[in-house]
């Protein structure tokens, strides 16, 4: 069955990566999959994003280019859906590239299954200008019913192919239906996705990683300057997952362990910031780690995380048991890891990042 006269409506947030927007939509313009209207909103930038999205548009009948004072890429986003008038939307971040059977590939699985949410895969690229590294996320083909989605849903969430918004396709309709909208804060895309998949009815999953993410060099996740505001963020989001799931089934008999191995694997990643920050003394990184590795949610996920990871259980052993001193020892020694063995480790941390 031809699937060519589906419109599918792809949005780009953009906001000062005029080094990438041309390549970003060229690889759109290249799909084999040609029924796509391409919306550029620009979010107010100011390093010539705003001329290079004109041009597209110009010489592009399928592109259109709208430009809106700052107000987030949210915002951005949800400009974008009130302009969209395909049958599908589709997010992609404007810095990214992907190959050309990738649209082709969500919209034949959408339609041949009926489904509301389509997830691929995707590819992490890291550059540090010397060496490229890649890592895949992706997972069997599979098509969901309620029920069934329900019960794997977490899987999806540990492995970070339910986070982002640009691996998938989702039926406009059923986002109307929903008035979904990207909420405006940090990291959106994720309270956007829990909000999806809390009443969705059909998912199907394909297996197509050929979206390229950039990422930032291996071994800058460890920051020099340490966000305060990370950890109350990182509860946000969790605690969202838990409302959803919870709506689901109240005892979290399904997923209490994936639940807990993902928050506990982020208050990893949050000590070793913390660990790494220059921006701290000893003293405010202990009291930093010490408020992490004490509150409640904190504690809930390290009593219900089960993880197959041999060495993430040893990693995490001693903030499971909230001392202070050692997790920050601990958190230090993945940050030089993380540096000397950039490649190693990020592959690791895919392999580890599972149920």
């Amino acid at each position: 069955m031809s699937t060519d006269n589906v419109k599918v409506s792809a949005i780009l947030p953009v906001y000062n990566i005029a080094k990438y927007l041309d390549d970003a939509v060229s690889s759109l313009l290249k799909q084999t999959y040609t029924n796509i209207e391409i919306i550029i909103i620009d979010d107010g930038s100011t390093d010539g994003s705003v001329e290079i999205g004109r041009k597209l548009a110009e010489e592009n009948e399928r592109v259109q280019f709208v430009a809106q004072a700052n107000a987030g890429a949210a915002s951005a986003r949800n400009n974008g859906m009130n302009l969209a008038c395909g049958k599908y939307l589709y997010f992609m971040d404007p810095d990214d590239v992907m190959g050309v059977n990738y649209i082709h590939e969500l919209v034949a699985s959408a339609e041949k299954n009926k489904s509301q949410l389509v997830i691929a895969g995707f590819t992490n690229v890291f550059d540090d200008g010397n060496k490229v590294i890649k890592t895949t996320v992706t997972s069997p083909e599979n098509n969901y019913t309620q029920n069934e989605w329900r019960a794997a849903a977490v899987k999806y969430l540990n492995n970070t192919q339910l986070a982002v918004p640009w691996n998938k396709l989702y039926l406009k309709s059923f986002i109307l239906e929903k008035d979904l909208k990207f909420p405006s804060v940090k990291w959106d895309d994720l309270h956007f996705n829990l909000d999806v998949i809390k009443d969705v009815e059909n998912v199907s999953v394909v297996t197509n990683a050929e979206y390229f993410y950039l990422r930032e060099r291996p071994g800058s996740e460890t920051a020099s300057v340490f966000d305060n505001r990370l950890f109350s963020t990182r509860k946000a989001q969790f605690t969202h997952a838990l409302e959803v799931f919870k709506s689901w089934d109240a005892t979290l008999e399904n997923s209490r362990d994936g639940l807990g191995y993902y928050f506990s694997s982020r208050v990893l990643q949050i000590v070793q910031e913390i660990s790494g920050a220059d921006s701290l003394s000893w003293q405010q990184k202990k009291e930093e780690a010490s408020t992490v590795l004490n509150d409640p949610l904190t504690k809930w996920s390290f009593i219900n995380s089960k993880s197959k990871s041999g060495i993430l259980r040893v990693l995490q052993t001693p903030l499971k048991n909230r001392q202070v001193v050692l997790s920050l020892v601990m958190g230090k020694f993945i940050g030089i890891f993380t540096h000397l063995a950039g490649g190693f480790f990020q592959k690791l941390r895919v392999k580890v990042m599972k149920v």
